[in-house]
């Protein structure tokens, strides 16, 4: 039994440690494509698209374009919720607005991504890439 309790103290932190991992690296793929979808928008409909995110929180807001057909449609979404579960710990971002124009530029900054102690940088350069690590 005792042998049993060593494992487990063992064991169970690290299960924690990788499942964080795996959803921050999930999150992080998903803002980056939900990002690459609304940039497109913009691209396509001609218009700039802001997106606020709000520190402390997964919250994500789309304004601008018409979101119909996007992942982000109704404008916006959570990675707070279940399966990711995390939140933007700190962004570089002026007023936690990322926006892209109507050619697909936008104001370069970075976002963290944070659930435990497993974190996720998600960077925006002034071109529109979109990039994590």
């Amino acid at each position: 039994m005792a042998v049993i309790a060593i494992i487990a103290s063992i064991a169970v932190p690290r299960f924690a440690r990788a499942q964080d991992g795996a959803c921050v690296d999930a999150a992080a793929r998903r803002l980056t494509s939900e990002l690459g979808a609304i940039r497109q928008r913009a691209i396509v409909s001609r218009t700039a698209a802001p997106v606020s995110m709000t520190v402390g929180s997964g919250k994500f807001r789309v304004s601008g374009i018409e979101t119909a057909g996007l992942p982000c449609a109704g404008g916006g979404f959570d990675l707070e919720l279940s399966p990711y579960g995390v939140t933007v710990g700190e962004t570089s971002f002026a007023a936690s607005l990322v926006t892209f124009d109507a050619f697909g530029s936008a104001n370069a900054g970075k976002l963290v991504l944070i659930r435990g102690a497993q974190s996720r940088t998600v960077s925006v350069d002034r071109a529109g890439g979109i990039t994590w690590k």
